[in-house]
């Protein structure tokens, strides 16, 4: 039997239909300058669809336009941040008014979210973070445990941990990501003690380095800086690594010069900045080591009417009689009505980040608020029990970051 006629047609249109047509394609040149303004997860995204766009993409000319500061894109705010390079944060709360029973509450905060266990956060501290990686060391170690201590090391990227084996120093600076790589999978970690002998492991190697001795400055604090929840992770500027000591006799921002044998400086505060704080503020609080848009050593304070910027001149940066420039970032007014009207107008600085501008804080009787440093501008993320700074008995928060460029180095070509 003969096929019908029908069944001799399927699949091809009739003669008065119109095929439809594939949509336009994209000329490159616009989509880069569209994929410059957007997500790191979106420019990973199109780097998958075909070998043009993502032979594009990797081109080093793609990676100078999305680093490269224009006053005119809001992208970067014209300052030499990039908001986009903020995947998100993750934190762990728990009030003090909890009940028993009452698990603490484990969040992200990102789209795409992070590749990051949060429920980490209850066990462990944040105490240094960099380049999508953010470097965690146990909570409540037993005395004369030093294993318990270990650190990890998590890529915000991939969701991999690195485990490291105990330094032969004490880990008891926190410790500084010297070099990060290979968007995450590579890096360099300095350990150092309260005698600043240091320690340096290197995925490289597999191992940790030598120790090594440190020349110290006169009159040097034995005391150690503060290092969980974000408020006192280090500042590393090139070779450079500094700490904010604000509980020593003399506080200043310790230098270390990981260069050749090591040597230690000290740089000391603003002059006058403590005057412009509220006796209510508690420093180890309000006070936060950054990076300047410039690239140069910054600290925020958390003053009594604003959230202000101090920078360090260039040519100062191992001086102990430094010269620092103040610069308003924004006034308590504009973050809410509630910032100058609290009972304590305290504020809890949670971290920085250095490609994003963005710094997460926590303000009394507002909630958690992030400030991006390029716009000036405040977004309140939370209220409710986050508007009572040092009302919980468990807060730990940590940003994450993608190094867009290092991932991109990473990315072979089809």
């Amino acid at each position: 039997m003969s096929s019908s006629p029908n069944r001799r047609r399927l699949g091809h249109p009739a003669a008065n239909m119109t095929a439809i047509a594939s949509p336009p394609t994209i000329p490159l040149d616009p989509l880069l300058d569209i994929l410059a303004r957007t997500d790191a997860a979106t420019v990973v995204r199109c780097a998958a669809t075909s070998k043009p766009v993502r032979r594009a993409i990797l081109d080093p000319a793609f990676r100078h336009v999305i680093t490269a500061p224009r006053a005119t894109d809001t992208n970067t705010n014209g300052c030499g941040f990039v908001p986009a390079f903020l995947l998100g944060f993750s934190y762990v709360h728990r009030s003090l008014s909890h009940i028993e029973d009452d698990p603490a509450r484990v969040a992200q905060h990102g789209h795409p979210r992070p590749r990051f266990d949060a429920a980490l956060l209850a066990t462990h501290e944040p105490v240094s973070a960099r380049g999508g990686l953010v470097v965690l060391r146990q909570r409540d170690a037993a005395a004369g445990a030093p294993d318990l201590r270990r650190l990890r090391v998590c890529n915000s990227l991939t969701g991999d941990t690195t485990f490291l084996p105990p330094p032969t120093v004490e880990d008891e600076y926190p410790p500084a990501l010297l070099a990060v790589g290979d968007a995450g999978r590579s890096f360099e970690l300095l350990v150092a003690d309260r005698s600043l002998r240091t320690q340096t492991f290197s995925t490289k190697e597999s191992k940790w380095g030598a120790v090594v001795e440190t020349h110290l400055p006169p009159r040097h604090c034995h005391d150690v800086p503060a290092g969980g929840g974000g408020g006192g992770h280090p500042v590393v500027l090139g070779p450079v690594v500094h700490w904010l000591c604000h509980g020593c006799l003399h506080p200043g921002v310790k230098v270390l010069d990981t260069t050749g044998a090591g040597n230690a400086t000290q740089i000391a505060l603003p002059q006058g900045y403590h005057s412009r704080v509220r006796s209510t503020q508690r420093l180890d609080t309000g006070l936060l080591l950054a990076k300047s848009a410039d690239g140069r050593l910054g600290l925020l304070v958390a003053e009594a009417g604003a959230i202000a910027m101090w920078t360090l001149a260039a040519e100062e940066e191992s001086s102990a009689t430094a010269r620092w420039a103040r610069q308003v970032v924004i006034r308590r007014e504009e973050i809410g009505r509630e910032a100058v009207e609290g009972p304590s107008f305290s504020v809890r600085f949670m971290g920085f980040g250095e490609k994003s501008g963005a710094v997460i804080l926590q303000m009394d009787g507002v909630g958690l608020v992030r400030l991006d440093r390029g716009s000036k501008e405040a977004v309140v993320l939370g209220h409710g029990s986050f508007q009572h700074v040092g009302q919980t008995d468990l807060f730990q928060l940590c940003l994450h970051e993608t190094d867009l460029c290092s991932l991109l180095q990473g990315m072979k070509p089809f």
